[in-house]
């Protein structure tokens, strides 16, 4: 009987069919079957460096597997990446939702392609062309790359902060008494932007076009709210507290 290639064989005192075995016959099987046992050790003993080799490859192989899957879960299980004041576009909406981009606030959009030109044109190389943004505001009121960083903040009086648009097309950051619409009707969709804000139907402030920023000084307490006119779903609400030893 061979167990793997290595050793076995039937006892040399009894024939297959479990009879005495012939005195002769006997003595010729026990050699045959040293030598053969011998032989079999030694094809073992040379095989079990090559095997060990292969383990050892094996465990190489499972060690970076296990390396890398570490590093994923470390990536996966870390906390929210910090926010600067120009994220990318997969970090958008996170950032529309909150964050601190710095002493600024930034008005952003991901606007693209020639679509835009009968509108004024669209000054950055982003992925959203203006039919699938149209659809979107009209289906829901408001398009998720569309939107102010951060959305809300503190700051003391007389802060001055620089206002940013870092998107392709032109944004306002106008101060209204409440959110409301903005002044293109077309864009009114929401139950909350159904009634244009009264500050957006008039020469409203703080317009800046695509690249362009300025600057806001915070003066008076408690909170107020800012809109861009165009886009009124882009918003930002700023507390503003009595400054430090005044």
């Amino acid at each position: 009987m061979r167990v793997n290639g290595c050793q076995g064989s039937l006892p040399v005192d009894e024939t297959r069919d479990g009879t005495e075995a012939d005195p002769i016959w006997t003595a010729q099987a026990r050699d045959r079957n040293a030598a053969a046992s011998t032989a079999a050790r030694g094809r073992c003993t040379r095989r079990l460096p090559a095997i060990h080799s292969d383990l050892e490859g094996m465990m190489r192989i499972v060690s970076r597997f296990l390396a890398a899957g570490a590093v994923l879960l470390s990536a996966c299980s870390s906390g929210p990446e910090q926010l600067g004041p120009e994220p990318g576009a997969g970090r958008l909406v996170s950032a529309a939702q909150g964050g601190d981009p710095g002493r600024q606030i930034v008005l952003r959009d991901l606007c693209g392609g020639d679509t835009w030109a009968p509108f004024g044109g669209c000054a950055i190389n982003g992925p959203v062309e203006r039919p699938e943004w149209l659809e979107r505001v009209l289906a829901t009121g408001s398009h998720p790359l569309w939107a102010n960083s951060p959305v809300q903040t503190s700051v003391q009086e007389g802060t001055t902060l620089e206002v940013v648009n870092v998107g392709g097309r032109p944004h306002s950051l106008t101060r209204v008494a409440n959110f409301g619409g903005g002044a293109l009707p077309l864009l009114n969709t929401r139950e909350d932007t159904a009634i244009p804000a009264p500050e957006c139907l008039q020469d409203f402030e703080a317009i800046t076009p695509a690249g362009g920023s300025l600057f806001h000084t915070f003066t008076g307490l408690g909170e107020q709210r800012f809109q861009c006119c165009f886009h009124p779903w882009m918003r930002t609400t700023v507390n503003v507290t009595a400054a430090h030893g005044s």
